[in-house]
């Protein structure tokens, strides 16, 4: 294991034990909640499965789909919200 992989691992785990970890995450799942990300993201879940031919539709191939819909939602959620802060 390199130094680099040894600081990196101590590190990880200060942010794990001192309870960082867990309240970013939970911060960040809040953020998603109140921006309406989850319900966008089910939305649109819901419209192409509905409008897709699921005869020529692979579950890899709607994943793919929505996890693209998703970051791109993501991208511009907290774009929008770093350019309101400066």
């Amino acid at each position: 294991m390199s130094e680099s992989d040894k600081s990196r691992t101590a590190i990880n785990k200060l942010f794990v034990e001192s309870g960082e970890k867990a309240r970013l995450l939970q911060f960040l799942r809040t953020r998603l909640i109140e921006s309406g990300w989850n319900d966008s993201l089910d939305a649109y879940t819901r419209d192409a499965v509905i409008h897709k031919n699921l005869d020529n539709t692979t579950l890899e191939g709607l994943e793919k789909e929505v996890g693209e819909y998703g970051r791109g939602i993501l991208f511009s959620l907290f774009n929008y919200d770093n350019n309101n802060r400066t």
